[in-house]
């Protein structure tokens, strides 16, 4: 097995793999977490591995499964692995696996409950909820909650809401006993809007003899546990897995048991930032509680992000007590990686900042934002890259800018309420404020490969800008 090993990374393909990524591709244990810092190489990591498992330890490509989230990052999977594995999205295996049954019933859109969550409210159906929302809102007129945009949030995290009752599968039963439990005004009126909707769109799915994506994640599990599974997957491999939800690991769960495969789940819990759809980071953090022969390894190397910005990125993300702790290392240094640009005029300053940029001839560059509504502020550049920091995780830029570090409600972090009851998830509860918030800044500070730009409103700086100050002495450019 040595000299397959040695062949195996004597090839040129495989030859500038690091230590910690071929110990994640050498081994053989049933249950393995890789642990992938930002710019650590997991991609390749799992390119390696799937060669591996092929070449030396001699598996079928028909016996391995590669999992992603979205369809974006399983056609980068497909890109970058040549082997004709199965690569799929967890929404696309249940698909594969219920199929024979769709003649019963169709898969409805998401769209769906976001046009029912909009005509409950457009309807006579609203009415008797209004003197709750003057009360949730502590406003006297409705069209106060309308104009401001708050109603706008509120469906926002109904929505949200739902999709967690959804990828926890939990019944109504279970809900209703949970809401008996709850005292807190705030809550119980979320929940009692929040289920009025719930029921009316269960109801509409059935009506139209539909499922939607969670139901279908759920029927396959369910199909797996009675019928088994069609193909015997042998190895699977999750990516992103620190997004995973409860549906989705019993779905693994149940067809590793009926074919005794193994698994191997790569993320990085300190880019969790998916709770609001329903992610479950106990999954990833306790994952030794749910496997309990695993094993453990860590990617340590970044070959993205400087040691200074590492350094400041890891002492922000610590302040959260519920993430794991891991060594990571940087193979270069700069001096001043995080640059706090104080302004009073936004567009002038950040066009000030774009021409400083260009005239340094650093143009690979990425603006970022916590909500779309602050790239719409600026005007954009047809070379450059506008996104949420939630659609940047995974991609990087030389140089990044990011917008609206104010202490807002709709600043960073964000300042919008959600539904607070821990009892209703079962999972664990994030006591630190903010603690999402903090990983999706975390995730946003690790894009950029030299310098990280940030546009920070000299009124009302947001509390991550106080905080960030302490770690170290950065460059503070002040117009």
């Amino acid at each position: 097995m040595k000299n397959q090993i040695d062949s195996f990374f004597s090839r040129k393909e495989n030859k500038d793999f690091d230590k910690y990524q071929r110990k994640v591709i050498v081994n053989d244990s049933k249950y393995l977490l890789v642990v992938a810092g930002a710019g650590s190489g997991k991609t390749k990591t799992i390119v390696g591995k799937v060669r591996y498992l092929i070449d030396v330890m001699g598996y079928q490509e028909s016996d391995i499964l590669v999992l992603s989230f979205t369809n974006e990052t399983v056609n980068n999977l497909k890109n970058k692995i040549s082997n004709n594995v199965d690569i799929l999205t967890f929404h696309k295996l249940s698909l594969n696996i219920i199929k024979n049954n769709l003649k019963y019933f169709g898969i409805s859109s998401d769209n769906l409950l976001k046009y029912i969550v909009d005509e409950f409210f457009l309807s006579y159906l609203f009415i008797p909820y209004q003197k709750l929302l003057l009360e949730y809102f502590s406003v006297t007129n409705i069209d106060e909650i309308i104009n401001n945009g708050k109603l706008d949030i509120l469906k926002y995290h109904i929505i949200s809401f739902i999709k967690k009752i959804k990828s926890n599968n939990y019944s109504l039963k279970y809900i209703k006993s949970v809401v008996k439990k709850i005292y807190d005004d705030y809550d119980k009126i979320f929940l009692i809007i929040s289920l009025k909707i719930y029921n009316i769109y269960e109801e509409e799915l059935r009506s139209i003899n539909k499922i939607d994506f969670d139901d279908m994640i759920i029927y396959a599990k369910n199909m797996v546990k009675k019928h088994n599974i069609r193909k015997k997957y042998q190895y699977i491999i999750i990516d992103e897995y620190q997004d995973i939800s409860k549906i989705r690991f019993d779905l693994i769960k149940e067809i590793i048991n009926k074919t005794n495969g193994r698994i191997m789940c790569v993320g990085d819990d300190y880019q969790s930032i998916y709770g609001f759809s329903g992610s479950n980071l106990s999954l990833f953090i306790d994952f030794k509680k749910y496997f309990k022969e695993s094993y453990r390894i860590d990617l340590k190397n970044t070959y993205r992000n400087s040691y200074q910005l590492i350094k400041i990125a890891k002492k922000f993300i610590l302040k959260n007590p519920y993430q794991l702790r891991k060594q990571i290392y940087a193979k270069f240094l700069l001096k001043y990686p995080v640059v706090l640009v104080y302004y009073s005029d936004l567009k002038k300053t950040y066009n000030d900042l774009l021409n400083y940029l260009y005239l340094e001839d650093k143009k690979d560059i990425m603006v970022l934002s916590r909500y779309n509504k602050d790239l719409n502020i600026i005007n954009k550049s047809d070379n450059i890259k506008y996104l949420t920091i939630h659609k940047a995780k995974g991609l990087e830029a030389e140089n990044v800018i990011l917008l609206n570090m104010s202490d807002s409600y709709l600043g960073f972090p964000s300042k919008i309420k959600e539904f607070s009851c821990s009892m209703m998830f079962n999972t664990f509860y994030e006591e630190t404020p903010y603690a999402e918030e903090r990983r999706l800044f975390y995730v946003a500070l690790t894009r950029c490969k030299e310098k990280i730009y940030i546009l920070v409103p000299r009124k009302n700086p947001s509390i991550f800008i106080k905080e960030i100050k302490k770690y170290c002495v950065e460059l503070i450019i002040d117009e």
